[in-house]
């Protein structure tokens, strides 16, 4: 089998909630991409993908990297040398790694499709098929932002990941109102992204202790791992490194310099599944247990995803992979999340469903 074609679909995606937004950004629209991968015998692969608007990056210049670019370092590939072609995806374009996640994805889902089997059963099985799925809540006012936790537990969820970092002091109303409108059998994480200096983090993690967070995910810097490291230090509730943590390469500084109790893995930030795997490999080397996560994207890229969790030994505070539920305009259908769970698809591949008649090929 021989790649002969590669086609790149740009779809936007717009938030259900306008007012949606973190301590860092604020967008009320994702760029998602479909990337489809031709081959010799007749079998499509596909994978999805989507870009960060706040790194810079461009629906128009991402077309063109993969037209100009990665394209070409396709053609006449076996897909099943996934190695060798992800080697030299990140020779010809080391960045972003949001471009190789999609070829990633593709890959592998015209190696499940040509053998018959979904995904995960390319990745070693599934110790579950279904995980419990956390859902991000953007930053409001306390009394707003409590109301929208309690509409997703109205909705079955269990986990909710709680957006703060624009004033500690309601930072902590926050967390408050929202632990008041939910009660206590709702895991709730929080996440300022990196907006904190290591006192303030210090400060608003000590007066959150009462109310029962789980863990705080990159409450400094990303690349302030020593300040970090003094907030872990001085916080009884656990850190996650996510930001700071994007490769295995980056995972063993975490764990080298002490300064994150969990960390973040995304298979939409680490480069796909294969780079997924080997951060995950690094991990449970060093003995941390790992949340994956990912961000508001298309079914296509989320798919990926929920093949990598359901092979995972341990899923601590649920699984982040339910945001396209808060998304409209999806180009996939295939994925959805019931009673605050999702399962992982049986169909060969990644068992998704691309929409092609809603993009243009460009």
């Amino acid at each position: 089998m021989r790649i002969t074609g590669v086609d790149v679909h740009h779809f936007p995606l717009t938030r259900k909630d306008r007012e949606w937004r973190t301590s860092s950004y604020g967008a009320n629209q994702v760029d998602a991409f479909a990337i489809e991968l031709h081959t010799d015998e007749g079998i499509t692969g596909v994978g999805g993908t989507s870009i960060m608007r706040i790194a810079g990056e461009t629906a128009v210049g991402f077309v063109s990297l993969f037209n100009n670019l990665l394209a070409p370092a396709l053609i006449g590939k076996d897909p099943f040398d996934i190695e060798a072609i992800m080697a030299e995806v990140g020779r010809v374009c080391r960045e972003p790694l949001r471009a190789h996640v999609g070829i990633d994805l593709a890959l592998h889902d015209l190696m499940g499709k040509a053998l018959n089997v979904p995904v995960y059963r390319l990745l070693g099985g599934a110790f579950r098929k279904e995980v419990p799925i956390i859902r991000m809540v953007g930053i409001k006012e306390p009394a707003a932002q409590a109301r929208n936790a309690a509409d997703l537990v109205d909705e079955g969820y269990r986990y909710l990941k709680l957006k703060i970092g624009l004033d500690p002091e309601k930072d902590v109303q926050r967390v408050a109102a929202v632990r008041k409108a939910v009660g206590d059998d709702v895991v709730l994480t929080i996440d300022a992204n990196g907006a904190y200096q290591p006192f303030e983090a210090i400060w608003v993690l000590r007066r959150l202790q009462p109310y029962g967070v789980a863990v705080a995910e990159e409450p400094t810097a990303a690349w302030d791992l020593d300040g970090q490291a003094r907030v872990r230090g001085a916080s009884e509730i656990p850190i996650m490194a996510d930001q700071s943590a994007n490769t295995a390469a980056d995972a063993i500084e975490v764990i080298k310099r002490q300064s994150a109790d969990v960390l973040a893995v995304k298979v939409c930030k680490t480069g796909g599944i294969l780079a997924t795997r080997k951060f995950l490999a690094v991990a449970e080397a060093a003995n941390i247990p790992c949340h994956i996560g990912s961000t508001a994207t298309t079914r296509l890229l989320e798919a990926g995803s929920i093949h990598v969790a359901v092979t995972m030994k341990e899923i601590p505070h649920g699984c982040e992979l339910g945001e396209f539920e808060g998304l409209e305009g999806d180009a996939a259908e295939g994925l959805s999340v019931k009673d605050g769970r999702l399962s992982v698809p049986e169909a060969p591949g990644l068992g998704v469903t691309f929409l092609r008649e809603r993009v243009a090929v460009r």
